[in-house]
């Protein structure tokens, strides 16, 4: 069965600031979400507007180890930048914890 859902979480932190990036697929559409402190935006695009290789794109939004890029203009957010990331420690285990024994 194919999945009907993938995501990745890219958090951003700085002191006690910071903000989360997810890009995905859903079954029907690919979005980007942006979680600040104070809001969430569900940013939707079509399913086509989703291509992953050794780089995620969702529309002109690209997400890869290396970095992010971002290109959002939508009424409710306007987001654009780049994030690039050096000296990276990875995680020990799985971010999703026991629920990675889960189908989702």
């Amino acid at each position: 069965m194919r999945a009907r859902f993938e995501g990745w979480y890219y958090k951003h932190q700085a002191g006690d600031r910071g903000f989360a990036i997810i890009p995905g697929r859903a079954k029907d559409h690919a979005f980007v979400q942006v979680v600040t402190l104070d809001q969430a935006y569900h940013i939707t695009y079509p399913r086509s507007a989703y291509q992953k290789t050794d780089i995620l794109r969702v529309g002109a939004n690209t997400f890869s180890t290396s970095g992010v890029t971002l290109d959002i203009h939508r009424p409710e957010l306007t987001l654009t930048g780049e994030i690039r990331y050096t000296n990276l420690t990875p995680i020990r285990g799985d971010i999703m914890g026991p629920f990675q024994y889960f189908p989702m």
